[in-house]
């Protein structure tokens, strides 16, 4: 759920045409070992000897992999056309705090502005279009966490370690911790 949350966000600011319906993967192992989550890139669908004691979990962790359609106004945006951030009630909060910040920036016009606007080769249309479908993604998580429709409860290495997450308590306006 985090890995699609992250996807559903990045491909509404970039305007990506069909990643969710495209994504790449690679098998990792992930079991707990010291209090700690450990991972390792998987060969197979069976565990390795050394680590088959601690009941490792084979998962698919995703591979952001073609990026062809990023930006392109004459794309489609399926992530913003079919309302992918409306949907979602599951979020990790440290995300949230991220892309609200990021929004706050790029309307001052600040350092990560510029950088998007300098650094990348994007024409002055393509950035503006990342800056506002950047505010659109931010209104749109923050109208649900103002609903009290989405909870900041994904964390994944919480989960594996303690088989399971509390919400984190985050003011929707600005996106820092209570």
């Amino acid at each position: 759920m985090q890995e699609i949350a992250e996807t559903a966000l990045l491909d509404y600011l970039f305007r990506q045409q069909d990643r969710i319906g495209n994504i790449d993967f690679e098998e990792t192992w992930h079991w707990v070992s010291a209090g700690g989550l450990e991972t390792r890139k998987a060969t197979s669908h069976t565990p390795p000897s050394d680590i088959a004691d601690a009941a490792p979990v084979l998962l698919r962790r995703t591979w952001l992999n073609d990026n062809d359609a990023g930006v392109r106004e004459t794309y489609t945006g399926f992530a913003e056309r079919t309302g992918m951030l409306d949907g979602l009630r599951h979020f990790n909060a440290g995300l949230y705090q991220r892309l609200q910040a990021l929004a706050r920036d790029f309307a001052a016009k600040g350092d990560l502005y510029r950088y998007l606007s300098d650094t990348f080769g994007l024409t002055s249309r393509q950035a503006e279009g990342v800056v506002q479908r950047t505010d659109k993604a931010a209104a749109i998580l923050r109208a649900s966490c103002e609903a009290g429709e989405l909870r900041f409860d994904l964390e994944p290495e919480a989960f594996f370690i303690q088989g399971e997450t509390e919400a984190a308590p985050i003011a929707c306006d600005t996106g820092l911790s209570r």
